[in-house]
């Protein structure tokens, strides 16, 4: 192969390598926050992270684990009480 450049195709290997270690999935939002709005309602009313987790399983389709609906639920709960102790003050 005479057009064969080791280098080039090096590189673009490398850079191949590097766009799939980028998660497709993440835009910066979790995909419980399509849901925020019933999951808090739910977790006010004494919803479990895992009564949470089982609903979306069963109702939304969506898989997650127990521990990321309990992370999820400790920012969304601390973004919430931020929120309304600024429109208090």
């Amino acid at each position: 192969m005479p057009d064969f450049d080791a280098h080039k195709e090096l590189e673009r290997i490398h850079a191949l390598r590097k766009r799939r270690q980028i998660p497709k999935y993440w835009r910066g939002r979790s995909q419980l926050d399509r849901h925020s709005g019933k999951l808090l309602e739910m977790h006010d009313l004494g919803a479990s992270a895992n009564d949470l987790r089982v609903w979306l399983k069963e109702t939304q389709r969506l898989s997650v684990d127990r521990s990321t609906v309990c992370r999820w639920l400790q920012k969304a709960t601390a973004k919430r009480r931020d929120y309304l102790n600024r429109d208090n003050n």
